[in-house]
């Protein structure tokens, strides 16, 4: 931790935490960031926790892949009886065209 707290030391051109007898106490700079800095926090945890939903039925994605050798594209049986389905299957053929 004390390599963390000398880069915020640095930032902040301030202490942050001072010896008082034997303990340490929060300077009047560091008891001013301790709410937004855990309001900050705690948002973070919350976007990091978010679990991406993904339905295959209902989805309208659209990827494309991409390769060095021949692809042919056509449309999936499962693709044309799901109008909201736009995804389409790659195959490899040696064929030429």
């Amino acid at each position: 931790m004390s390599g963390a707290l000398r880069r915020l030391r640095e930032h902040f051109e301030n202490e942050l935490l001072v010896r008082v007898g034997r303990q340490m106490e929060l300077t009047p700079l560091a008891r001013s960031l301790a709410l937004p800095v855990r309001e900050a926090l705690l948002k973070a945890e919350t976007a990091l926790n978010t679990q991406p939903s993904f339905d295959a039925l209902t989805a309208e994605r659209h990827s494309a892949c991409r390769h060095v050798r021949l692809y042919l594209t056509r449309l999936t049986p499962q693709t044309h009886a799901d109008p909201g389905c736009r995804g389409t299957e790659l195959y490899r053929t040696d064929r030429g065209l």
